[in-house]
């Protein structure tokens, strides 16, 4: 912050004032510039003479986390949420009326929470991190109760996108070589090696073009969705249903649980807020804003996904989407699509997961490469990339252990588990120690989010549990096939074969069929 000393004391509200009256208000110097004019520290890098600005490097003098312009945070943060693919499967495990209705809570409360979270991390914006504004409220438990949600929710979430990426992988590779090809175990193997490259940008700054990529990919692939929509008369070919479907092991109940949680996965990703602040140039005057163009465009890809596919095929909404689309070569380019796509999130993920870890626990600055610490021998950049290895390697164990897990039911306990307290619950609690105001208000909205979390854990775990009761790690070489629906696409009997060994019986078979 702006006029912070060593000693730790805020400055007030007027604080460089008049350092901002002597400079003008034309001269272009914002942010780490003009903080380096405040609070210069210089240290002698003892490998090669020269002075070194201790404030130039996040995590030192911490001002200059603040250097990505605000849009940096709508691109990231669209990139991240908006998972597209995943919303019609929402709408198919809760119906029209509820689907509707906690979509709109959904993203209402998303939102309102996204705002609490700035309003939180702002004012210490050198520090903002969740657990930092979590110990705020609760001490050094606060701190590493919010440290350990960030950890497991994105290690978690990884894990699922594995898993996504070797189903996923193994559609695009259907017509490259049909008879050798790859098993999803192998390929979850090689997705693992290719994050691990990803995995080594620095900050959310270095992932912005990524991020732009990936917003890039969730708009053609909407497009070329909607192209595959009207090629043929799905509409007119059949009559579907928007019933919720029960579960042969459950009720609708369990159903429209998990359906929620499915809700949270798709609207979460508060967890990275304060980071992506922290990194922000002049939050106070720029991150509601972005704030809100974030949300523009995540709803709206949103909605334009959700309200044409689950009016054309209901119930029959298949978990992966491009199952109720012709086997041709324009559902082939969504495939590819996807997949990249996939690493990208992966990427955005992990990048919070290992920055969070890297400050908290070993105190390793993203930005220091080859510098090394007094009286260490090993660099921080061979310390990052060992760190991140060895997280991707443990997400590849646990993929490899649930693959076999339905990706719909992992998904849902992330969603549940780690996306619902990050953005649904934690936020009210924090916000209700920082002030009084609509205290009601948040003990409600608090009530509501941790009910649909628990009960959210508990029916996909329920699933995963009767998913995986034939053992853990295939030993099988397995693939993924689409089926073609032009053959029959309210043949509900034959795309359950499809979706029952890999979505752990997330859909239910409908026995009706219709010409």
């Amino acid at each position: 912050m702006l006029g912070d000393d060593k000693s730790g004391r805020s400055p007030g509200p007027n604080a460089g004032a008049g350092l901002d009256h002597a400079l003008g208000e034309d001269d272009g110097l914002r942010g780490v510039e003009r903080t380096k004019l405040t609070r210069l520290s210089l240290e002698v890098d003892d490998r090669s003479g020269e002075f070194v600005d201790e404030d130039a490097v996040p995590g030192v003098g911490g001002s200059a986390w603040g250097v990505s312009p605000w849009y940096t945070f709508v691109i990231v943060t669209a990139a991240f949420t908006t998972d597209n693919i995943a919303g019609p499967y929402a709408f198919q495990q809760s119906g029209w009326i509820a689907g509707t209705l906690f979509f709109i809570f959904g993203v209402a409360t998303s939102y309102y929470t996204g705002r609490l979270l700035g309003n939180q991390s702002i004012p210490e914006q050198d520090e903002a991190s969740y657990p930092k504004i979590t110990e705020r409220a609760f001490g050094v438990c606060g701190h590493y109760f919010a440290l350990t949600m960030q950890v497991l929710s994105y290690f978690t979430l990884v894990v699922v996108l594995l898993v996504k990426l070797g189903l996923w992988m193994s559609l695009a590779a259907r017509h490259v070589n049909e008879e050798n090809r790859l098993c999803i175990s192998t390929l979850i193997v090689v997705s693992a090696a290719i994050l691990a490259v990803l995995v080594q940008t620095p900050t959310f700054s270095h992932v912005m073009p990524l991020a732009a990529l990936s917003i890039a990919i969730s708009l053609l692939r909407l497009i070329l969705i909607y192209v595959q929509m009207s090629s043929y008369e799905m509409g007119t070919n059949c009559s579907p249903t928007y019933e919720i479907p029960e579960e042969e092991a459950g009720s609708q109940v369990l159903t429209f649980f998990r359906g929620l949680s499915t809700f949270m996965w798709m609207l979460g990703g508060h967890g990275m807020f304060p980071e992506e602040i922290r990194e922000m140039r002049e939050p106070q005057r720029h991150f509601y804003k972005a704030l809100n163009w974030s949300f523009v465009i995540i709803v709206a890809q949103y909605v334009l996904t959700i309200v044409p596919t689950y009016f054309v095929w209901g119930a029959w909404t298949s978990p992966l989407l491009v199952d109720n689309l012709p086997d041709d070569n324009t559902t082939s380019a969504i495939v590819i699509l996807s997949v990249v796509w996939m690493f990208i999130e992966a990427a955005i993920s992990n990048l919070l997961l290992c920055l969070t870890v890297e400050v908290h626990v070993y105190n390793l600055s993203p930005l220091k490469q080859c510098l090394r610490e007094p009286g260490t021998l090993v660099p921080p950049v061979v310390k990052r990339v060992v760190h991140r290895l060895g997280v991707v390697l443990a997400q590849l164990f646990f993929g490899l252990m649930l693959q076999d897990a339905g990706v719909g039911n992992i998904q849902a306990f992330v969603g549940a588990f780690g996306f619902g307290a990050l953005t649904f619950w934690l936020p009210y609690i924090l916000e209700m120690f920082r002030v009084p105001n609509y205290r009601g208000l948040h003990t409600v909205l608090l009530i509501i989010g941790v009910v649909v979390s628990v009960f959210g854990m508990y029916t996909s775990m329920a699933s995963i549990t009767a998913a995986t009761s034939g053992g853990l790690f295939s030993s099988e070489c397995r693939h993924l096939d689409l089926l073609d629906p032009l053959d029959g696409p309210c043949i509900y009997d034959s795309l359950i074969v499809s979706n029952d060994t890999f979505y752990g019986n997330d859909t239910v078979v409908l026995t009706e069929t219709q010409p």
